[in-house]
């Protein structure tokens, strides 16, 4: 089967049911069939293809969380969604503190891997329908949908306290963050 000059799959026919031989109709009946399998193995290669690249457009690869980008379309449907239902939204913005001298005394590895800490400290702090952004840097990004101002401080609260609280790997050095909050009401 050929999808393009490119060979995508093998159909193998070896017998008739009646011991017969094939017919020039037999032919062009299980080409025809193997010109459509061709195509619909490209289209599902294509929609993979489509699905790895919009996953890699908007996830940040350090931290697993969304990027600029990916934050950037949820927090505007997020908006939307508010305006329409005449709720809350709070929106947490996070900055790790003093990240530039970790970097400059212990390289940028050691940096990367508390970024990737905070990251996951900040997702496994916040509800699991809240979105979790890298925003840029060393600042963070988390939008709290139907959240009012006493449960956005909260939760930023907790983070806070379980970056500061981490003890779990002596490799990294201790780190702590800054968090504003917003809310649109």
């Amino acid at each position: 089967m050929l999808g393009g000059s490119e060979a995508v799959g093998v159909i193998t026919v070896t017998d008739k049911r009646g011991g017969e031989a094939f017919t020039r109709r037999d032919e062009l009946v299980l080409r025809t069939l193997a010109a459509a399998a061709a195509v619909a193995i490209v289209a599902a290669r294509s929609v993979d293809a489509v699905t790895r690249l919009e996953y890699a457009a908007t996830i940040d690869s350090l931290s697993g969380l969304l990027n600029r980008t990916g934050f950037d379309h949820r927090l505007h449907q997020e908006l939307e969604r508010t305006r329409r239902e005449s709720g809350h939204l709070a929106v947490l913005m996070a900055d790790v503190d003093d990240f530039k001298t970790i970097n400059d005394t212990r390289g940028h590895q050691v940096g990367d891997a508390v970024l990737k800490h905070v990251g996951s400290v900040i997702r496994s702090s916040v509800r699991v329908f809240d979105v979790c952004a890298r925003f840029g840097g060393d600042e963070f990004a988390v939008v709290m949908p139907n959240s009012d101002r006493d449960s956005a401080i909260l939760c930023a609260e907790r983070i806070r306290r379980r970056l500061a609280e981490r003890t779990d790997d002596n490799e990294l050095p201790a780190s702590s963050i800054s968090i504003g909050v917003a809310v649109v009401a």
